[in-house]
Order: C-alpha cells, then structure tokens, then sequence
C-alpha cells in the first residue's frame, strides 16, 4: 500500500495506510498536507482537526519462528484523491464517494459500504445489481454463526461469562481494576502530553473531573501539590471551567478575610492563613480556597 517512491505537494489529500493509535491514526484516516519539516516528513491534518507530524514507519513479514523475511520502511502515506474497492479492503474511512455501478462480485458493494465509520459520509453516485448480492456460501455461514452464538448464550451465564472474561484479561497480562485502569490510562496521557509542563498535565486531569486525591495517586504527587497546582493554572487559565473543584463558600469566606489582609507586594503567606485559623483549616484546603479567590 505504501508505494516506493512518494511525491507530495501542499494540499494534497492523502490516506494513512497503517494503523498507529498512539499517534490517532488508523488504516485508512484522511487528511490533507499542511507542509514539510526540515527533513521533508509533511504534516498531515486530519478530518478531525488533528494534526499528525509523520515518521517513517516499518512492513515486516515474519515467518512461524518469529525471524524477519522481510521489510521496509516508508511514511505511511498514499495519496487519496481514489481507490479501489479491492485496495480498500480493511481500511476505515471518515468519508467516501462510491461508484458501485461496474461491480462484478459478490461481496463487493459490501466490502465498499462497510468501510465508512457513519452512513451521513456516504455519497453513492452509482449502483447496479450485483452490489448488494450476497453469497449464498456466505450467508449459510452467517446462518450458522448466528446458530452457534444463541447456543453459547443458553450454555452459559452472564455471571459465568463475565467472570471468564476477568480471568482471561489478568491471565494475558491486562487490568480489571477501574481505579488501575484510569491509574494506566493517565500514566499513558502524561507520556503522550511530553514537552507540556507540570501544570497542563495536571490540567489535563482536571478536565476529567476526578478528584485531587485521585489526581495525586495517578502523578505519583502529594493532594497538596495538586492543589497548589489548581492556583497556577486558575491563574494561567482563566477560561477554563474548573468550578467542580470550588470549595464550599463558608470555607472560601473564612479564608478570603484573612487573605485580603495580606500585603498585595508579598506573596501569599498559607501559614499566616493557617495560624490564624487555629488550625482547623487544613493546608490543602487553603490552597484550594486561594485558587479561586478573584
């Protein structure tokens, strides 16, 4: 699908041929070239807004052993102004403009149609008979599969089921726990955010609406420094909604009239807040309060 030699100018539409999920493509993404790095790599956008800076990517066939017979490496691009239904198989497309008027097989107009994520991206500018027939081979098996799929949902539970499918992900190495898997889910968010600072990431968070402990648990950091955190990036970000967070407004009262007695040229003295408390304010608490005094 990636072809040797690959010409590509400005504008140009273009199709992913490979899947990459960390990078938020897949086989088949469209998008357009918005230019060239110093290395002559283009950046695509996609349909989606996204923008994708490409790298060079590897085709490898293995045989039974695990050993390489062979490889390449290209940007895995191809240009998408059209395609065939055969060179389509297995790709998802965000949009398509189908010509199923010269089909010859069965199965074709199937192959076709199936491509596309949603049926409102379709436009069908041609159709003959042969597009939508269906093998009778092909639907003597669906038949039987369908067959087969109520006599495993009479053989067994919901409960059994639901229990063999737990084992079966922790006996392949995976997560069933949901605090660990949005524990994971975070930690993998964090590696893909990469030049942002402390505090976007953090903001990242906080945009699910989880909770300064939990924050806290998935950075590896104390509630206290997430909450010092929440200072900066209401400050930095003031167009984000962070309301969920805000503390109850008997707490933000007590605080804000210790706060305002505090000389503006200096900053922020939490101890000071606290002493004169009496202590029944917590630092954690302070900080959050202080994040949303305007």
């Amino acid at each position: 699908m990636a072809s040797e030699h690959l010409e590509l100018k400005i504008d140009a539409k273009v199709m992913f041929v490979k899947n990459n999920n960390e990078k938020g493509y897949v086989n088949g993404s469209l998008g357009r070239v918005l230019g060239f790095n110093d290395e002559g790599l283009p950046s695509i956008k996609l349909h989606n807004g996204k923008i994708v800076a490409t790298e060079q990517e590897s085709w490898t066939i293995m045989d039974d052993n695990g050993k390489t017979l062979a490889s390449y490496n290209q940007i895995p691009l191809r240009l998408a102004w059209a395609i065939t239904i055969h060179k389509c198989q297995g790709m998802t497309l965000d949009e398509a403009e189908i010509d199923l008027s010269k089909t010859f097989e069965n199965g074709q107009g199937y192959v076709a149609l199936s491509r596309l994520k949603r049926l409102e991206n379709l436009q069908l500018i041609g159709l003959n008979e042969m597009a939508l027939q269906v093998d009778d081979l092909a639907q003597k098996a669906d038949k039987r599969f369908q067959e087969l799929s109520n006599d495993a949902d009479n053989a067994y539970k919901l409960d059994e089921l639901a229990l063999q499918a737990q084992t079966f992900i922790r006996d392949s190495g995976g997560l069933v726990n949901t605090k660990e898997i949005t524990k994971h889910k975070n930690k993998l968010k964090e590696k893909e955010a990469g030049k942002q600072s402390t505090y976007e990431v953090t903001l990242m968070h906080l945009k699910q609406r989880v909770s300064l402990a939990e924050i806290a648990d998935a950075r590896g950091l104390s509630v206290g420094t997430i909450a010092g955190h929440l200072i900066k990036i209401r400050k930095d970000f003031p167009n984000e909604d962070l309301n969920y967070y805000k503390p109850k407004n008997s707490l933000l009262k007590k605080v804000k009239e210790i706060y305002d007695q505090q000389p503006k040229s200096t900053p922020v003295s939490l101890n000071v807040i606290y002493t004169k408390l009496g202590g029944t304010v917590s630092y954690d608490d302070i900080k959050l309060a202080v994040a949303f005094i305007d």
